[in-house]
């Protein structure tokens, strides 16, 4: 089975949301989303990337702590065969 999948009518809201929070958010505005019935921690964008790699690329090591307490998968690889280590911002405690 693939790990990639589109995301449901029902994910809509929670696909957008998590990864503007990602970008644009805090880390209280995650954890809360977190918590929503059917939010995917391990949802993916158009290139396979999950929040935790968008987390990563741009240096927010608490809300990749958040991502991973909340199970998000660090192994998952994006369309480029990278995953969330793979990232030059990717911090050390990790």
């Amino acid at each position: 089975m693939s790990e990639f999948y589109a995301p449901l009518p029902s994910q809509t809201t929670a696909f957008k949301t998590v990864f503007e929070i990602i970008s644009h958010g805090t880390v209280a505005e995650l954890k809360v989303v977190m918590q929503m019935e059917g939010c995917d921690p391990n949802i993916r964008n158009e290139d396979l990337k999950t929040p935790l790699m968008i987390a990563a690329e741009n240096g927010k090591c608490d809300m990749m702590a958040v991502l991973i307490e909340n199970g998000a998968r660090v192994n998952l690889q994006d369309v480029f065969g990278k995953n969330f280590r793979n990232t030059h911002r990717f911090p050390k405690m990790f």
